[in-house]
């Protein structure tokens, strides 16, 4: 793995994505198939199944949880960050980049993403130098 991003998508039910970025990608998943548009604009003309939730391209603070009814992927960036450093097999990477949230993108919130990197890559084994 050349690069690895740590962030977290939006994962809101259908109606409720329709109001972030119109040109941000969304997924969905129904019946075990994958459903991928190019933008919210596409999925909200009926390119993703309604009834299930979307999964949309906005970097969300991986720091802090969002309120209901959305959510964010970040036990999915927990789940990657512990396969890319598994003990058992050893780094997949060399390269952790952290992603840069939505606003409010203050220096306080980019200091919180480090920390939560820095946190789960110590957990993982990882040592600070």
């Amino acid at each position: 793995v050349v690069k690895a991003q740590v962030s977290a998508a939006a994962e809101l039910p259908g109606a409720a994505a329709a109001a972030l970025d119109p040109a941000a990608q969304a997924a969905a998943v129904a019946d075990g198939t994958r459903y991928d548009v190019d933008s919210l604009a596409d999925a909200v003309a009926g390119g993703l199944p309604a009834d299930q939730p979307w999964r949309v391209h906005v970097h969300l603070p991986v720091s802090s949880v969002p309120s209901t009814p959305s959510s964010a992927t970040v036990d999915v960036t927990v789940d990657t960050l512990e396969a890319l450093f598994d003990r058992r097999t050893g780094a997949q990477t060399d390269h952790v980049e952290v992603g840069r949230g939505v606003e409010p993108n203050t220096i306080d919130t980019a200091v919180a993403e480090l920390a939560w990197t820095r946190d789960r890559l110590v957990q993982l084994g990882l040592k600070e130098i």
